[in-house]
C-alpha cells in the first residue's frame, strides 16, 4: 500500500500549492478564531465551535484547521493545509482498503465452495488493492483535498470508515462467539460515528450504511433470523410502519426547510426530480471519467421542470429504479455488488434528495464512490472466470491509471487560482457563478475590461442573482464609468422581493465601503437600494443592518439627519449593532451633539468591555472629546 500512497501524492503534487477558493475565505481566512498562536483549552474551544455551518458547527473539523492553522503560522500558503488534507486522503485510502478487505472475506465465508462467484481467495487481496487504489486516485475526490475546507467531507469519512470496520470486526467476533464483540458494534463503532458527525453532518447516515452491511452479508444470522419466522403479513405491517414513519419524517423536513426553498430558484419538487439525473451524472462521472464534467459548480444543470422536461429526468428515475431492482435481486448471489449500489443510493439521501442545498457537488461522493467502485471490482473479479485472469489485471490497472490520469491533468488546473478558473470556464462556461467568480478575480489583477465582460455574462446566464448586478455596479464605478441606470432599477426592484443571499449582502458591504472612497458614483443608486431594503420585512438582525447601511449612504449624500435617524432605527431595531454605534457617534461628533456623542462613546466602551472585537481600533479613533 505504500505504492497507493506514492502514487496518490504524486497525481496530486501539482496542486498542493493551489489558491485557497471560494468557502475558504469566510470559514478559514476570515476566521480569526481559528488563527489561534497557543493551544490552550479556551482557544481551541473557540475555534472548534467558530463557524455556523450545519447544526453541530462541524467542531472537529475546525479544530482540525486551528491546530494547522497553529504549526504552519499563517495563512500565507495553502500547501501546509493541502498536504494535511493529502494525509488525511491516503489514510482513508488505507481504510478502504481495510474495509473492502472485510467486507470481501464475509462474502467469502457465505458461499465458500462457490467459485462461480468471483469470490475466490487468491483474489482478496488483489480485489481489495483495486478498490483502494482506484477510490484514492479518483479525480471525484480532488475537490476534498485540494479544496482546503472540504476537508470536512474527508475528516467524516475518515470516522464513518473507522465505524464499519469497528463494526465488522465486532460483528463477526459476536456471530464466532468471541469476547467483546458487543463493545466493538455497539460502543467504539457508533462512537466513531458521532465522531464523524462532528466533522461533518452527513456522517449521521452510517446507521443506513450498516443497515446495508446487515442486508447483504448478516441476514441469515441474529438477530434476522426471527424477522425471517415472521409472517408475510407480519412483516408488511412492520414495513408500512417503517415507511410511514419515513414519510411523515419527510414531510416535517420539507416544512421546516420551506424558508430555504424560497430562496431558490428550484421547490422541493424540482429538487428530488433534479437529484435523480445529478445521481446518474455521478455515477457516470465514477464509472468513466471525463475532465470537461468536473468543476468547482454545477449550476449549469438544468432544473427538471417535470418528469419530461427535460426527458432525461424521467429515463434517470428509471435507471435509477432499474439500478437499484438488480442489486436487490441479486443481494445473495452478488452481495457485494447489491452493497455497493445500496451504499451508493444512502450516501445521496442527505445531501440529493429534500435538503434545499445546492444541486450537485464531487465532494459529496467522496464515500459513495466506494460504493459504485466496489459494485464494479465485484463485476472485474467476475469476469475472470470468464476470461483470462492476466487480462483482467491488465484491464483493472488500466481503469485505476485512467483514473489517475484525470486526477494528474485536473490538479494541474489547480496551480494557480487563473489557471483554475481558465480551466473550470472553458469546461462549464455556461456557469453562472464561475463567470462572476472569475470576473471578482479579473478585478484582483486589473483586467478591468475583461471582469465586466465576465460580469455582464453571470447576469445573463441567471438575471434574478442580485449579488451578480451589485458587482456589476461596483466594476463601472471603480472603473469610471457610468452606471447602468436599467441595472440600477432592476437591482432595486429584485431587492423588493428577491433572494437575498449572502453573497449579496456581503457585496451591498463593499459598496459601503467604496463610496466611502472611490465609488462617488454609486452613490446615488445605492441609496436607492437600501431604501428598499430598510422597509422590507426580514430578520430583525439583517433588518437593522440595512437601516445602517440606508443611513451610511444618506451621510455620504451630506444629509446628517436622515443618516442619524436610519441609524437609530437601526438600532433600536438590532441593539447589538456596534458599527451603527460608531457611525452614530460620529454624526453627533460632526453635527456638535457632543453630550450625545460622548453618551454613545460610553456605551460603546461597555459593549466592547473585553476589548477583544474587531471594532476596538475604530472607537478608539472616534474624535469625541473624553469627558467624564
Amino acid at each position: 500500500m505504500l505504492a497507493m500512497a506514492l502514487l496518490t501524492s504524486a497525481v496530486y503534487y501539482s496542486g498542493l500549492s493551489g489558491p485557497f477558493t471560494l468557502d475558504d475565505n469566510s470559514n478559514l481566512l476570515g476566521n480569526k478564531a481559528i488563527q489561534i498562536n497557543s493551544l490552550d483549552s479556551t482557544s481551541l474551544k473557540n475555534a472548534a465551535f467558530s463557524i455556523q455551518s450545519g447544526p453541530t458547527h462541524r467542531p472537529v473539523s475546525m479544530l482540525s484547521f486551528a491546530i494547522n492553522h497553529y504549526f504552519a503560522g499563517s495563512f500565507n500558503s495553502t500547501t501546509p493545509y493541502k498536504i494535511t488534507n493529502l494525509a488525511i486522503h491516503i489514510g482513508n485510502g488505507w481504510l478502504v482498503f481495510v474495509l473492502s478487505l472485510l467486507l470481501i472475506r464475509r462474502s467469502q465465508s457465505l458461499m465458500p465452495d462457490r467459485d462461480n462467484s468471483g469470490l475466490i481467495k487468491k483474489s482478496t487481496i488483489l480485489f481489495s488493492a483495486f478498490i483502494a487504489f482506484a477510490w484514492s486516485l479518483h479525480p471525484i475526490q480532488l475537490t476534498s483535498v485540494l479544496y482546503v475546507v472540504q476537508r470536512m467531507s474527508a475528516l467524516s469519512g475518515t470516522f464513518v470508515l473507522l465505524s464499519l470496520i469497528t463494526y465488522l470486526l465486532g460483528r463477526t467476533r459476536i456471530i464466532n462467539e468471541q469476547r467483546f464483540g458487543a463493545i466493538f458494534v455497539f460502543a467504539l463503532a457508533p462512537a466513531m460515528g458521532i465522531v464523524g458527525v462532528f466533522a461533518k453532518e452527513n456522517a449521521a447516515l452510517l446507521p443506513l450504511y450498516i443497515s446495508a452491511i446487515e442486508a447483504t452479508l448478516f441476514k441469515d444470522e441474529k438477530p434476522w433470523h426471527l424477522w425471517n419466522r415472521l409472517s408475510k403479513r407480519t412483516k408488511l405491517i412492520i414495513l408500512s410502519l417503517v415507511t410511514l414513519a419515513v414519510v411523515v419524517a419527510c414531510y416535517w423536513i420539507i416544512d421546516i426547510t420551506q424558508s430555504a426553498y424560497r430562496q431558490r430558484s428550484f421547490s422541493v419538487g424540482e429538487r428530488v426530480m433534479t437529484e435523480a439525473r445529478v445521481l446518474v451524472f455521478y455515477i457516470s462521472q465514477i464509472l468513466i471519467p471525463q475532465i470537461s464534467n468536473f468543476g468547482l459548480h454545477h449550476d449549469d444543470i438544468a432544473i427538471s421542470r417535470s418528469l419530461i422536461n427535460p426527458w432525461t429526468t424521467l429515463a434517470s428515475v428509471l435507471c435509477l429504479t432499474g439500478i437499484l431492482l438488480l442489486a436487490f435481486r441479486y443481494r445473495s448471489r452478488l452481495p457485494l455488488f447489491s452493497l455497493g449500489i445500496f451504499l451508493f443510493i444512502a450516501a445521496h439521501l442527505l445531501e440529493s434528495t429534500i435538503y434545499p442545498l445546492d444541486i450537485a457537488y464531487e465532494h459529496r461522493n467522496y464515500f459513495a464512490s466506494f460504493g459504485i467502485l466496489l459494485a464494479v471490482g465485484q463485476l472485474i473479479i467476475l469476469l475472470g472466470d470468464r476470461i483470462d485472469r492476466r487480462l483482467v489485471l491488465v484491464l483493472a490497472a488500466a481503469y485505476i491509471f485512467l483514473f489517475a490520469s484525470v486526477t494528474l491533468l485536473i490538479s494541474r488546473n489547480w496551480e494557480t487560482d487563473i489557471s483554475l478558473y481558465t480551466a473550470e470556464i472553458r469546461n462549464h462556461p455556461d456557469s453562472a457563478i464561475l463567470n462572476f467568480e472569475y470576473a471578482g478575480l479579473l478585478e484582483q489583477y486589473r483586467k478591468h475590461d475583461e471582469a465586466i465582460t465576465f460580469a455582464s455574462r453571470a447576469i445573463s446566464l441567471n438575471p434574478d442573482n442580485i449579488a451578480f448586478r451589485i458587482f456589476l455596479a461596483l466594476l463601472q464605478s471603480r472603473n469610471n464609468m457610468a452606471i447602468d441606470e436599467e441595472n440600477t432599477a432592476i437591482t432595486a426592484d429584485l431587492l423588493k422581493s428577491g433572494t437575498i443571499t449572502p453573497t449579496a449582502t456581503l457585496l451591498l458591504g463593499r459598496v459601503m465601503a467604496c463610496i466611502a472612497d472611490e465609488c462617488s458614483s454609486l452613490i446615488s443608486a445605492a441609496e436607492r437600494w437600501t431604501a428598499v431594503l430598510a422597509v422590507r420585512k426580514n430578520h430583525p438582525r439583517k433588518l437593522g443592518q440595512y437601516n445602517h447601511m440606508h443611513g451610511v449612504v444618506k451621510y455620504y449624500q451630506r444629509d446628517l439627519l436622515s443618516a442619524q435617524n436610519s441609524i437609530l432605527k437601526a438600532i433600536e431595531i438590532y441593539p447589538g449593532n456596534i458599527p451603527a454605534y460608531i457611525d452614530l457617534a460620529a454624526i453627533y461628533s460632526q453635527s456638535n451633539q457632543t453630550e450625545k456623542a460622548i453618551k454613545i462613546y460610553r456605551r460603546l466602551i461597555q459593549m466592547d468591555a473585553d476589548q477583544s472585537s474587531s471594532y476596538q481600533h475604530k472607537i478608539e479613533a472616534l474624535s469625541i472629546p473624553r469627558k467624564k
